[in-house]
């Protein structure tokens, strides 16, 4: 559907410390300690984002102390900086780099629910194609992260998986996020961009996406 235009009016930036660019988010010394995000609100009609979706991105970290933390990608029902979302019990799901480890993660109530990681990691300076989905399960919502390199139809270097017992309404996208740590000073440096949200309008009642019911715009 093509990529999100973050200096569009349809984004919002809390803090300083992202740089905004049309299809790109970039970030330098992002401490943990920060308060910072970026945010969508709303996503689309609520009955939408009950369903599934295949979300396209981009990303590349340039620079990391050992213990820092970017998170992107995530879909919630508020909008806060991590350590909020889980102090206020918030249902989200995100994705986590650090050193040399990306997660896929569900947090249900501001409660760790299920998470997969790849304990191989990402490495400094390279691009990394993202394709994140979600889907209904037998008994709740699946979700997978298949990270390739080159393009998205490039080489498989992972897939993580992880699954919830519940189909959570979210109301909020969020590119980008700090954690919030109020003594932890750690950082990273990157870049996030070229989302696509594989957004579509409904047809005779339905919410489609790449042929499935899923998010509108």
């Amino acid at each position: 559907m093509g990529y999100e235009n973050f200096t569009s009016g349809a984004y919002t930036q809390f803090g300083a410390n992202f740089v905004l660019a049309p299809t790109a988010i970039m970030w330098i010394n992002l401490q943990m300690n920060y308060e910072d995000f970026v945010f969508r609100f709303p996503i689309g009609p609520a009955p939408a984002h009950t369903e599934e979706y295949s979300v396209q991105f981009e990303f590349e970290m340039v620079a990391w102390e050992a213990a820092g933390e970017a998170y992107f990608c995530i879909f919630s029902d508020e909008i806060d900086p991590i350590r909020v979302l889980n102090f206020s019990g918030t249902d989200y799901q995100y994705v986590m780099c650090t050193y040399r480890y990306l997660e896929l993660g569900i947090v249900r109530g501001g409660a760790p629910e299920d998470s997969d990681g790849w304990t191989a990691g990402p490495v400094l300076n390279t691009r990394y194609y993202c394709t994140l989905t979600r889907s209904l399960g037998g008994i709740g919502v699946e979700y997978a992260l298949f990270i390739r390199t080159g393009s998205h139809t490039g080489v498989l270097r992972d897939t993580l998986n992880c699954a919830s017992n519940d189909i959570a309404v979210y109301d909020e996208f969020m590119p980008v996020a700090s954690y919030d740590v109020p003594t932890d000073t750690y950082k990273t440096s990157g870049f996030m961009g070229n989302v696509d949200l594989g957004m579509a309008a409904p047809r005779s009642g339905n919410f489609l996406v790449n042929g499935k019911r899923g998010m509108v715009a």
